[in-house]
């Protein structure tokens, strides 16, 4: 355990303030410093920091304490780790009451001191070194001149095994837990990075703690031939962890505050051209994936984060992960308009006014994947538009919000001049093929077998063995008789009858099939296009006149669609931590439903307007329960 007289100086001689404010913006406001919580998510600050007691609160989540406890919680580190991370920065030297604890201490300031060592020899290295020259070169054609060489510490790796652990004389343990190099088969330390052009990567608060290298282009070696991977980064280790680390944090932050944006690469190159171009916002992750982890410590620097690589490459799992991440930390992610084929650093050396360009006029992220699609489609024939609206299609069904998926479709509807029923239709299908492919209980079928099932379901009786009554639904009485209605009165009725209220598939499919349609003749047209079960359906109900009262159909279907919207947000209150801002939010809105829907119950005029606030809310928040 460390000295309690030595915790109590570290906060003594820790500004609490500095600390803080290189994971929030903090501004002045009277005796305080306030700004958005990092603890939870937030649009209005609540996070207050209090520099002469040392001590910071959230009136939101009602997180609280010093410089320790923020540490512990923003890093991920325990009592221990955290005071030797504040006294490291404080120049406090702790004194332990137990053996393990001081060599713990001892061996992280060793690898922290091996890594300065080893940054500071790579970077003389590169200014004064002869076999530096052909890197000189390079970086000097790459438009990276001397002040930047100085302002990001780049460096040098020579070519001979052992010259760094020559050079900076520490033990072959701590060489080697530091990533800086390696124990050859006969036992002998070797140099992790040789012939390579050194990127230090520091930590936000600007002390090294690995290293990024890359291989220099044949044309600049000394001795070509030398080949392996273009770029290389230490492992991971006690320093240092890619999934929580973005290169050029520590320079960029001051200018992520102030801009209100955060722009992210994929290289340290990238990172370097936005500086040269004047933005000197721009970070990039560490040879790996964008995590969780990596947005977490972005929020509290910046909302609005722009991707500058090529976002059409990410991949589904990627783009689900964007969205939810987006939501979830409160987001707004958007793509540079980078001309197609040319990463950051080639455009910022040929023409930097265009690189301030791609980001000025940023576009939010599905906006980015569409147009992408939209640049590059045959409209000029009925099969090409039908392709871009199958590939927009699968781009738009990525997204978990409804009325954003529905606002996409309608300018898809415009851009590709086909009907918006029908690409509702195609809509339902490609999202329960993604639900099917994430472990759903529903089959996924190609759409060229739509005889199979209404929506890309596999609900024919040959094939599942389900009966015609399951496969339509027909126990479901109440949705039965408001599509019934539905039908007889498509002028009338339609918007009393949102797709939010049906869930059969079967459903959901001839309800979509509906949509614009005002005749039945026209409807029965769209119908061919949702399959044989939606079809078969749609002829059942047109045949045989309604005979309830419109009114009690909807309030019994409301009543029942508010009952699955509540059970599924009680389930999410118990994933939600004790007071905070989520859990009081969603408290919130049960109690305001609830009372509706007791008045819902309660008949008469209540009966009437609750019916109307519950539907409306219900379209409103469907993209809750899809």
């Amino acid at each position: 355990m460390i000295n309690d007289k030595d915790v109590a100086l570290v906060l003594e001689k820790t500004d609490i303030l500095s600390l803080i404010g290189e994971h929030v913006s903090l501004k002045r406001v009277g005796l305080r410093y306030v700004g958005l919580c990092p603890f939870h998510s937030e649009n209005t600050p609540s996070f207050s920091v209090n520099a002469e007691e040392g001590f910071y609160y959230c009136f939101g989540c009602h997180a609280s304490g010093d410089s320790i406890s923020f540490v512990r919680d923003v890093e991920r580190m325990d009592f221990v780790q955290a005071v030797e991370f504040l006294a490291s920065r404080a120049g406090v030297t702790l004194n332990y009451d137990s053996e393990e604890g001081l060599q713990n201490s001892s061996k992280r300031s060793a690898l922290q001191s091996a890594m300065v060592k080893a940054v500071d020899f790579y970077h003389d290295n590169l200014l004064r070194s002869v076999d530096g020259k052909g890197a000189r070169e390079y970086l000097n054609s790459r438009g990276i001149g001397p002040d930047l060489w100085q302002k990001f510490r780049l460096g040098w790796a020579p070519e001979l095994p052992h010259s760094l652990y020559d050079a900076i004389k520490v033990e072959e343990k701590i060489f080697v837990d530091a990533g800086l190099g390696y124990l050859d088969h006969n036992g002998h330390p070797v140099d992790q990075m040789r012939s390579r052009i050194i990127f230090p990567i520091f930590d936000v608060a600007g002390k090294p703690i690995a290293l990024g290298a890359r291989i220099l282009p044949s044309e600049y070696q000394a001795s070509p031939g030398r080949d392996g991977p273009k770029y290389k980064n230490t492992p991971e280790t006690a320093l240092y962890s890619k999934r929580k680390t973005l290169y050029g944090l520590n320079l960029a932050k001051a200018s992520i505050v102030a801009q209100g944006e955060i722009i992210i690469c994929e290289g340290y190159t990238d990172v370097i051209a936005f500086f040269c171009a004047g933005m000197e916002r721009a970070v990039a992750s560490c040879g790996t994936a964008l995590t969780e982890e990596h947005f977490a410590k972005i929020k509290s620097f910046s909302r609005r984060i722009v991707l500058a690589f090529d976002a059409d490459g990410a991949g589904a799992s990627a783009t689900d992960k964007f969205y939810s991440w987006e939501r979830k930390h409160n987001l707004e992610i958007y793509v540079a308009d980078m001309p197609k084929g040319m990463d950051p650093g080639e455009l910022g050396l040929r023409d930097p006014e265009r690189l301030r360009s791609a980001v000025s006029n940023a576009m939010p992220f599905m906006t980015y994947r569409l147009k992408r699609l939209y640049d590059g489609a045959d409209m000029t024939s009925i099969e090409g538009r039908a392709r871009l609206a199958d590939q927009a299609i699968e781009v738009i069904s990525e997204h978990p919000n409804v009325l954003v998926r529905n606002d996409y479709l309608m300018q898809l509807a415009d851009k590709a001049r086909f009907e918006i029923g029908d690409l509702h239709i195609k809509l339902e299908q490609s999202l329960y093929r993604r639900k099917s492919q994430s472990g759903s209980k529903f089959a996924e079928v190609s759409d060229g077998d739509q005889s199979r099932g209404s929506i890309g379901l596999n609900v024919g009786r040959s094939d599942s063995g389900r009966s015609m009554s399951e496969a339509l639904g027909l126990s479901d009485r109440p949705a039965l008789e408001g599509l019934k209605m539905l039908i007889h009165n498509l002028n009338e009725l339609s918007e009393f009858f949102p797709l939010v209220l049906f869930t059969h598939p079967t459903h959901r499919s001839l309800r979509i099939a509906l949509m614009g349609a005002t005749q039945i003749s026209e409807a029965a047209t769209r119908v061919e296009l949702a399959g044989q079960d939606a079809k078969e359906l749609f002829i059942r109900l047109a045949v045989d006149a309604p005979k309830s009262d419109p009114f009690d159909v909807v309030s019994r279907l409301v009543e029942r669609a508010v009952n699955r919207r509540l059970e599924l947000m009680t389930q999410q209150a118990k994933f939600l931590e004790t007071n905070s801002e989520q859990l009081v939010e969603l408290s919130t809105e049960l109690s305001k439903i609830r009372l509706l829907q007791d008045k819902l119950r309660s008949g008469g005029k209540d009966k009437i307007e609750s019916t109307g606030q519950l539907l409306f809310w219900l379209v409103n928040t469907e993209h809750e329960e899809l």
